[in-house]
């Protein structure tokens, strides 16, 4: 039966998930109407409804605008429950795809399709091959790292040193990425550079449609795991004795961090300080560790935070649009600053 007070905090976090809501599709919509292109709010919502009859509209909003804040909603979920997931995995308030490098290892996946096998077949970037081939390279590398971490963290217990050593080997394949840039041609290169400072701006459509079924699946498996993740945030021991396999739940929750943090890299390089920041936004919000309701909260916050980055990226009256990396490293930075100083974590 569901007391009085159980009831009230329902009801709280119901309210939250809807302003939550609400706000992503407020920004949404104005990450739709901000661009670089000046466009007639009006002709914007006609091209929706009659798109033939406005054809400069709606080649912005169908080839531009529409995908950008598609990418960031997407972009947001996928960091939000991969760093969700990457803390209660390796039980660290301060793990996350980038910090321990496994996003680090994607990019070296990446760097070697686009500087090394490139050269030999040029096509293959701009090819449907090449998208598939880059979210396979972006996942082996992302999974061969968290791999290498997990068997790691069986023996350095310090959550510390932990961290020490994921940066050490984000650093690792840091250096063997700027070793292959070395070696790569000038054409290559600038475009390996442009993806290395994080972006959705170059996403359109046919990219959408290939990650959507890699973050999907990386979502529901998620979803999937909500049990073992309550059992495993408690221990180990208290998890074996609700009778869960930890083999299995280890490796559900492996995937589905490989699936979502892989892919994102893939496609929009590496972004910073969105998978580590979200998780610990959602739990000051619900003040909750019902990892069903964190998940919820963390896709939720996610995508709000990747559409203001993209919002603030714009520069006001100039055609120049940050690297959205740099504002979620700036909004970023400082939450993970106060919650360290406030001793939340």
């Amino acid at each position: 039966m569901v007391t009085q007070s159980e009831k009230v905090v329902n009801s709280k976090r119901s309210l939250i998930f809807v302003a939550l809501l609400l706000l992503v599709l407020l920004f949404f919509f104005i990450d739709i109407v901000i661009g670089n292109a000046e466009v007639p709010v009006g002709d914007l919502i006609r091209s929706i409804i009659s798109p033939s009859e406005y054809s400069t509209a709606s080649m912005i909003f169908y080839n531009f605008r529409l995908p950008k804040a598609l990418a960031a909603v997407i972009t947001g979920v996928a960091l939000g429950i991969s760093g969700l997931l990457t803390q209660t995995y390796f039980r660290n308030p301060l793990a996350g795809p980038d910090v321990l490098g496994i996003s680090s290892g994607a990019s070296l996946g990446v760097a070697f399709v686009l500087l090394v096998i490139s050269q030999f077949l040029p096509s293959l970037g701009s090819s449907p091959v090449g998208n598939w081939t880059i979210i396979v390279a972006a996942c082996v590398g992302a999974a061969a790292t968290m791999l290498m971490i997990t068997l790691v963290s069986g023996i350095i217990r310090d959550h510390v040193t932990m961290l020490v050593f994921g940066l050490m080997v984000g650093a690792a394949f840091s250096s063997a990425i700027i070793v292959i840039q070395y070696l790569s041609n000038e054409t290559l290169l600038k475009s390996f550079v442009v993806w290395g400072f994080g972006s959705i701006r170059h996403l359109g459509l046919n990219h959408l449609a290939i990650m959507s079924p890699f973050i999907a699946l990386g979502t529901l498996l998620s979803f999937f795991s909500v049990k073992n993740l309550n059992a495993l945030l408690i221990g180990e021991k208290y998890a074996q004795t609700m009778g869960i396999n930890l083999a299995r739940a280890r490796v559900l929750i492996f995937i589905s961090i490989i699936l979502l943090a892989g892919t994102i890299t893939a496609f929009c390089g590496p972004i910073a300080f969105v998978a580590i920041t979200v998780p610990h936004l959602s739990r000051m919000l619900l003040r909750t560790n019902d990892h069903f309701v964190l998940i919820v909260a963390s896709l939720l916050t996610g995508s709000l935070m990747m559409l203001l980055s993209d919002i603030l990226s714009h520069l006001p009256g100039s055609n120049i649009s940050l690297p959205i990396n740099a504002l979620t490293s700036l909004m970023g930075i400082p939450l993970i600053i106060a919650i360290i100083l406030r001793k939340k974590i």
